[in-house]
């Protein structure tokens, strides 16, 4: 038996399926690895749900710039 690709997250009436290959934080973000070195960053659909419209995002590292555990 192959292992599963993805996992079930259910919270109350709100149920679906997160990639198992993710890196996840308890605000609901999320990492993805690309390649070696890059990581691809975004939200589950559980907060992009509780957020409501998602605006605008803003990063204040330059693209390529290299970030380290524990950066804001």
């Amino acid at each position: 038996m192959s292992a599963p690709t993805t996992i079930l997250y259910k919270r109350a009436t709100f149920v679906t399926q997160l990639p198992v290959a993710y890196r996840y934080a308890p605000s609901h973000c999320w990492l993805a690895q690309t390649s070696e070195g890059l990581w691809r960053v975004g939200f589950t659909k559980f907060a992009l749900r509780m957020l409501g419209e998602l605006v605008d995002v803003q990063f204040d590292r330059a693209d390529g710039a290299a970030i380290q555990p524990g950066d804001v």
